[in-house]
């Protein structure tokens, strides 16, 4: 089991029956330990052995994290085997018993007797899981749909890493009373694991409390700023659309359902997460974000566990993880099927295309900092977003792994080129947006990438970004290669050599841009102690509040509309919500 489990944390695989049976072994004896674990620690607390409530303490957090591996494991290996399904119905069953979600409550508070609130809490949640799964156990009695699919698994990967093309169906449209069933369960087990989150936290020293406490906050004003909008189509989605349009334009209405009910974009993941290629996103690390759960697994500008019980806001983080996982998903499967269509395919060609993927959706790779993202967003705005741009404008996706060796240059050639071909889409559809747009509303556009006005619509003092964060990303570079700026005058400043008293060098062009991609906290920090933003703005208490409440896209509503009318203005703010860059410029500023 342990060779088995080894090879498959390193090389993640479909499993056949057998090896599908060790796992299912291996993760009930792990449960099974877990449970003995909880209790063990909810007895030495009872007897006053405060030594073994520290060593069980350090046992159960130890299971729990194999418990964790095992399932992304099993996750990973994505098999629909009969045998698969009874394994893990069975363990779906152990974990949600009174007994094990009292224990697991004690645990998750240090082995602590539950208080008489507490005691109730949980007996109403285990009231709840149950009946939800009656109910869904009923239904799928009824229509037939509980039964493990007759089709073969999806086959192990063969000599050279080569994916068999398989077997399995797309699975069908199941029943509406199946995914409602499925969905009010899915709720109830969330309820749960909320109460234990929030017993862990009051749990904590007074210390850890008060700085998770600041930690949310900060998250919450992060997505105050990027809420009530749906600027995952035209920012993350931007280059998408450059290049494949019809796959964004058919997110866009499961996007729209989403954000007013979350049953409906329970049912859009679940069908995404019943796809056959569903186990070849998960080997391939293609990044399907959720909402809700994990704040890492969230998109960056909606990570924020508070967020979630506000309903304008949770509806916002629905509506952007629906978007660019639908999104997401059926580029993968478009560029799969070319590639199927040439030869087998394997691991590492579907490693190149999702990186691409996540890549041009804004989930850049940050290697072995990825798990670092989450608490770096407290600082940075949206670091793998930040990292997103910069890779894709230094062709990241054409050597993705050769470096780290993960793919080498000949597995991966297919997919480079592919990679190759869709980069060359890009630069079509940005030819050709560029020129319709300035034959048709006659915006002139600045050339010199030194500018910060490089690339932008300009209308006056209106001024467009249109390339989803690809512009501030280019001209950070072209500045630091050049050694030059070009302010919003049109005069070229040497940053670095000799650099005219009282203008910007080397040194101040990092710290601004750095100062743009910080989160709101930290930036209205940094704001006030120097006097200025990035953009040369007088700081002031009314300007910081408005940075710290106000959602990005209607803060230059107000001189949008005054320097375009109403018309044109509702226009551009239309634009705005739905993540285009819109802003009025003072051109008499030096940038």
């Amino acid at each position: 089991q342990d060779r088995l489990l080894a090879e498959l944390r390193e090389k993640p695989r479909a499993i056949n029956d057998v090896e599908d049976a060790l796992v299912a072994h291996r993760q009930v004896d792990l449960q099974n330990e877990y449970g003995k674990a909880t209790r063990d620690l909810a007895q030495a607390f009872d007897d006053g052995r405060m030594e073994a409530v520290q060593a069980e303490k350090a046992r159960v957090a130890d299971l729990s994290d194999q418990l964790l591996d095992i399932y992304e494991i099993g996750k990973k290996a994505g098999t629909e085997t009969g045998r698969g399904l009874a394994a893990r119905r069975m363990i779906v069953n152990q974990d949600f018993t009174l007994g094990s979600m009292v224990t697991e409550r004690r645990a998750a508070q240090g082995g602590k007797r539950l208080s008489e609130k507490q005691q109730v809490e949980t007996e109403e949640s285990f009231k709840e899981i149950a009946e939800a799964k009656e109910k869904l156990e009923k239904v799928l009695a009824k229509s037939g749909e509980g039964k493990a699919p007759e089709e073969a698994p999806a086959p192990a990967t063969g000599k050279g890493g080569k994916l068999g093309a398989g077997t399995r169906k797309a699975p069908k449209k199941p029943a509406p009373e199946v995914v409602d069933a499925e969905f009010q369960l899915d709720k109830a087990k969330k309820k749960w694991a909320g109460k234990l989150d929030k017993t862990t936290q009051d749990a904590l020293p007074t210390t850890s409390q008060i700085l998770g406490k600041l930690l949310k906050t900060g998250r919450l004003i992060r997505t105050f700023r990027t809420g009530l909008d749906l600027s995952a189509v035209l920012r993350q989605g931007k280059l998408a659309w450059l290049t494949r349009p019809s796959i964004p334009a058919k997110a866009v209405w499961p996007m729209l359902k989403s954000a007013v009910s979350e049953k409906e974009a329970f049912a859009i993941d679940r069908e995404i997460r019943s796809r056959e290629n569903f186990p070849r996103y998960e080997r391939a690390k293609l990044e399907l974000t959720e909402h809700g759960k994990s704040l890492t697994k969230m998109e960056e500008p909606h990570q924020s566990e508070l967020a979630e019980s506000i309903p304008v806001f949770s509806g916002s983080q629905r509506a952007y993880s629906t978007f660019l996982n639908r999104v997401r998903a059926d580029l993968f499967d478009v560029f799969a099927a070319t590639l199927d269509a040439r030869e087998a395919p394997t691991l590492a060609k579907d490693r190149v295309i999702a990186n691409y993927i996540n890549v041009i959706t804004g989930r850049g790779d940050l290697g072995k900092f990825n798990a670092a993202a989450e608490p770096m967003s407290f600082i940075f705005f949206a670091p793998r977003f930040v990292a997103s741009r910069f890779q894709a404008l230094l062709g990241q996706p054409l050597y993705y792994g050769t470096l780290s060796g993960k793919v080498g240059w000949r597995e991966g050639a297919q997919a480079r080129k592919l990679v190759a071909s869709e980069y060359a889409r890009l630069l079509l559809g940005i030819s050709a947006f560029y020129g319709a747009t300035t034959l048709f509303t006659g915006a002139t556009i600045e050339t010199d990438p030194r500018s910060s006005d490089f690339g932008k619509l300009k209308f006056g003092k209106t001024r467009i970004d249109p390339m989803a964060g690809l512009i501030q990303s280019t001209v950070f570079l072209s500045r630091m290669a050049s050694g030059k700026t070009k302010n919003l005058r049109g005069k070229v400043i040497p940053i670095s050599g000799k650099v005219p008293y009282g203008s910007r060098n080397v040194w101040n062009v990092i710290t601004d841009f750095g100062r743009m991609k910080l989160a709101p906290v930290p930036s209205a920090i940094i704001n006030a102690r120097s006097g200025t933003d990035p953009g040369g703005n007088k700081v002031t208490p009314g300007s910081t509040l408005l940075n710290l409440t106000v959602p990005i896209s209607y803060q230059d509503i107000f001189d949008v509309m005054e320097e375009n009318g109403v018309e044109a203005g509702t226009a551009l703010q239309i634009l705005s919500v739905f993540g285009e860059g819109v802003s009025v410029y003072d051109d008499r500023k030096k940038r």
